[in-house]
Formats: C-alpha cells, sequence, structure tokens
C-alpha cells in the first residue's frame, strides 16, 4: 500500500467501478442539491484533510454557495472544544498493549529513530498509540510545500465561524476511530512501518492527487485512492458503508434548511459515492461551474 493511500485512510480522509458514464464524465468539486422534500437548494462540496496551499483556489461559486448556507456540514463537527481530547483517549491501545508487540526489532528500531528525529520522543513515549495515530504523525513531517500546509475541511470551519454560521458532523469522532477496531492491528502496524520505509513513490502520488484535486477530476482521484488491494478489501468498512451511512443524515439536514456538505473528495464519485446515492433516492445532484 502506497504512502498516499495510508494518508488518506489515516485521515479518513478517502471499488474501481464507476457508477456509468455520466459520473464519469463529470469534473467538479462543487455540487448542488435539490429535489423532492426540500424546500431550498443545497451544496455537496468535495473536500482535502491536508493540501499544500499552491493548489488550493477556493473558487466564488464556493464561497457564495458557503456564505449562503444556514449550516455547515463536515464528517466531524471541528468546532467541537472537546475534539483533540477524544481523538487522543481513543487513539491509545487498549490494556497497555504497545506497537511494539506487532513489529521486529529492526522495524521498531526505523520506527523510533523517525519519531526520534522529528518529533523528539520515541516509541518508548509513543508506542501506546493506534497505528492510524502514529502514520498520521509520521506523514504530517513528509510532506513537503512550496507554501504552507492547508486543511479545507479547516478552512470551511473558519468560514462559517466568522459568517456566524453553526458547524455540524455527519459522524462521531467515535466512530472515526472505530472504524480502524475492524482491521487486524498487525495490518496497520505493517502499513506504517511502510510509511517511514519508502517516502518518495508515496510523495509523488500525494502531487499527483494534488494536482487532480486542483482540476477538481473526482473520478481520477477516486480511481487513484482504491487501486490497491489493501484499500479493496477494507473500502467497505473506509468508504462505502460511510457514503450510505450520511444520505438519511443529509436529508435530515437538508428539509428545510440551506446545507452546505464538505466531505473528503474521495467519496463523492463512484457507484456507491454519495453523489450517485444522492441521486438513487431521487435527488438531482449537478456540478456548479
Amino acid at each position: 500500500m502506497t504512502l498516499l493511500k495510508k494518508f488518506l485512510i489515516t485521515l479518513l480522509i478517502i471499488s474501481t467501478g464507476l457508477a456509468g458514464k455520466t459520473i464519469a464524465q463529470e469534473s467538479s468539486l462543487l455540487w448542488s442539491i435539490e429535489g423532492p422534500g426540500l424546500e431550498h437548494t443545497s451544496y455537496l462540496y468535495g473536500t482535502m484533510h491536508l493540501l499544500c496551499s499552491e493548489y488550493m483556489d477556493i473558487s466564488e461559486s464556493v464561497s457564495n454557495a458557503l456564505e449562503s448556507a444556514d449550516l455547515l456540514a463536515l464528517e466531524i463537527d471541528m468546532t467541537d472544544p472537546g475534539m483533540a481530547s477524544q481523538m487522543m483517549a481513543l487513539g491509545m491501545l487498549p490494556d497497555g498493549k504497545t506497537i511494539m508487540e506487532y513489529m521486529n526489532d529492526d522495524d521498531a528500531e526505523l520506527l523510533d529513530g523517525f519519531l526520534r528525529q522529528h518529533y523528539g520522543v520515541g516509541l518508548d513515549q509513543m508506542g501506546t498509540m493506534k497505528p492510524f495515530m502514529l502514520s498520521s504523525m509520521t506523514l504530517l513531517p513528509l510532506i513537503s510545500c512550496e507554501g504552507e500546509q492547508e486543511s479545507v475541511d479547516g478552512f470551511l470551519m473558519m468560514k462559517a465561524v466568522e459568517n456566524d454560521i453553526p458547524v455540524t458532523g455527519l459522524e462521531t469522532i467515535a466512530f472515526q476511530t472505530g472504524l480502524f477496531d475492524d482491521i487486524p492491528l498487525q495490518e496497520q502496524v505493517d502499513e506504517l512501518i511502510e510509511i517511514v520505509r519508502d517516502t518518495d513513490a508515496g510523495m509523488e502520488e500525494f502531487e499527483r492527487l494534488s494536482r487532480l484535486y486542483a482540476s477538481q477530476n473526482i473520478r481520477e482521484m477516486y480511481e487513484l485512492i482504491t487501486e490497491d488491494e489493501f484499500w479493496q478489501n477494507h473500502k467497505e468498512v473506509l468508504l462505502d458503508s460511510r457514503n450510505q451511512a450520511w444520505i438519511p443524515v443529509i436529508e435530515e439536514l437538508a428539509r428545510d434548511q440551506r446545507v452546505f456538505i464538505g466531505v473528503g473528495a474521495g467519496h463523492l464519485a463512484g457507484e456507491n459515492g454519495v453523489i450517485n446515492l444522492l441521486r438513487q433516492r431521487g435527488f438531482t445532484v449537478n456540478p456548479v461551474e
């Protein structure tokens, strides 16, 4: 599994089958949602949880759609003051386990050295963290940007706060972190070790994903994210089931108010993508230029 795939899974981030020619031909990050039972037009927007500033270009259409919204709905409520503490508490291995139980001495030495180099502490202090927490920490210092590291989700959240727009989450921190409990720890540790063992190929793929995002090519983003065996083995848990669970939440939120929905761009395309699932429910979902 490449660094890019681990990055997307770790940050939640985002089958290779597509939902048909219509989805395959449409390239847009912003989509309008209209249809039965909705009093107003709502919007669906594909985000990236981490992106170099040189690839981040929030269009006037996106700004206008957000500013006209009554509610911003992200994957999780990023305005929750307890979010960081919840993430830390839920990101620890249970029963005094350590991650070193799942790796050989050479791999432990490799990871320990990486953590000490970038964070000043090693596995003696960080070894009780779950692999997905360590994966996110190992990835951040590897991403090199000409400008700054940005978060599209964070940008939307800040703009909503500036405009007194309430923010909510489609799911909870507990639910997100719990997704990894369905993936064997050994598999997660093996993928974590790959991050620190081989970074060049992953960085090239991250650059490719960033360019696809800037060009709003959600179909190729989806294909890039879901092309490897590891992702396909766990796609139902990490992608499809989440998309399906979001649909009734979106329906309820958008019933009588204007909602701006921001989710990872990898969730938009595909047969079980949010766009196609909303269309299957009878809604008209169209790209916004």
